[in-house]
């Protein structure tokens, strides 16, 4: 059966650590970094055996080699330099080289399929959530991924995972599984709007519009109805119990403009040119304040400026709540660029797939992109598990395209 999933000359065990990493991934801690380091000795043992480490050398295996050099090199330097813990290191490793792993296993269609069930199964803990914290109120958390806007992202991720996969499986279903996907996706469609993001909330209303607009002008009549009577569901619910996160858009942003947001990006800036280059190193933003940004600053506006708006201009946080501010601030422009070049390549990988035939996996990673990259204005994505769960998916759409491109 396993080998059926897995579609590989390569020992089934490699696809039985997936699917446990995906399980646990957003629940425990300990069995899912356990899990993982054993898919990387598994895949490194059984590769070295055969001699067969996953194709040629491509583009992307030498932006991730870029990537895990320049993290070593912001490592070194937040410490030598700056005094600084390189404990944030950890986590750019760990999500690179498993989006690297996935990235030279070759998935037979079903095995992507059963990875996206079982992770569609991993979150179904948050039914807990209705009885220990009945008002849903700063509670929705995943356990493992932790604060409610990365289990918000996390949760998106994964609607966008099983959306995709009732889309693809749709005429294959019988009425009974169409019914318990649709009630499973309107269920998850709740629980993010339950989290109170805002800037979740509207991708994630940005993906369905996307959708229906797609199969409307495909002519896909019965995708297309099955979107808008999803949407026509979610807004009787929507009417019926109103979602706190409406108010938060009536009420007026705190994503942008003059906020605390605002306030924090100032402090961001700020931090950034403390070393343009090779920044403070990842995870490193909490440990500084404002003696920290004192001096440059007064250099640059005067004393008497700091004195009356230093306060009121910059605010020391534990993060920037910026995707492209945490890579400026942890890791310089070199480690910006890095990441834009990475996620550029993704996007013109897209494009490429769009004018072949077979199967490619694309939709997911047009999702993946929207949520990483939209949400990331505003909120830390590309981190943590939901990071972890972002690569799983660009590492199976590089997987098709080493494949599909003949690079074995």
């Amino acid at each position: 059966m396993l080998s059926s999933l897995f579609g590989h000359d390569r020992s089934n065990l490699i696809f039985l650590f997936i699917a446990l990493i995906v399980l646990f991934l957003p629940n425990l801690e300990a069995p899912k970094n356990i899990f993982f380091l054993g898919l990387l000795l598994i895949w490194t043992q059984f590769s070295f055996k055969s001699g067969n480490f996953g194709g040629r050398w491509n583009h992307f295996d030498s932006i991730f080699l870029l990537f895990l050099i320049v993290n070593i090199l912001v490592a070194f330097n937040a410490h030598f330099e700056h005094n600084q813990p390189i404990k944030g290191a950890n986590d750019i490793f760990r999500i690179i080289i498993f989006g690297w792993l996935i990235s030279r296993i070759k998935f037979s269609k079903k095995a992507v399929e059963v990875i996206i069930l079982i992770n569609s199964l991993s979150i179904l803990t948050l039914v807990t959530n209705f009885y220990t914290c009945p008002q849903l109120e700063g509670c929705m958390t995943l356990n493992s991924v932790g604060h409610v806007n990365h289990t918000a992202i996390y949760l998106l991720i994964s609607f966008s995972l099983a959306i995709y996969l009732l889309i693809e499986k749709y005429e294959a279903l019988s009425k009974s599984f169409k019914f318990l996907a649709f009630c499973y996706l309107i269920f998850l469609g709740f629980m993010i709007i339950a989290t109170n993001s805002r800037a979740v909330s509207g991708v994630l209303v940005i993906i369905i519009l996307t959708l229906f607009v797609y199969f409307s002008i495909k002519k896909d009549w019965k995708k297309t109805y099955l979107i808008g009577f999803m949407v026509f569901v979610s807004m009787m619910i929507g009417l019926t119990y109103p979602p706190k996160v409406i108010n938060k858009f009536y009420e007026g942003s705190h994503l942008i403009g003059d906020s605390p947001r605002q306030r924090i990006r100032n402090f961001a800036y700020e931090i950034f040119k403390i070393d343009p280059i090779l920044g403070t190193g990842m995870s490193n933003f909490p440990n500084f304040d404002l003696d920290d940004i004192k001096a440059n600053v007064i250099r640059e506006k005067g004393s008497d400026w700091w004195h009356s708006n230093a306060s009121s201009t910059y605010l020391p946080y534990a993060h920037p709540h910026n995707l492209y501010y945490v890579y400026l601030t942890g890791g310089g422009g070199v480690f910006l660029v890095t990441m834009l070049l990475f996620w550029f390549n993704i996007i013109k990988e897209v494009f490429k797939s769009f004018k072949e035939p077979s199967y490619k996996f694309t939709l997911p990673v047009i999702f993946i992109l929207m949520i990483n990259l939209i949400i990331g204005f505003v909120n830390t994505t590309f981190a943590h598990e939901h990071g972890m769960l972002t690569m799983l998916v660009l590492g199976i759409f590089i997987s098709y395209r080493r494949y599909g491109n003949s690079r074995i």
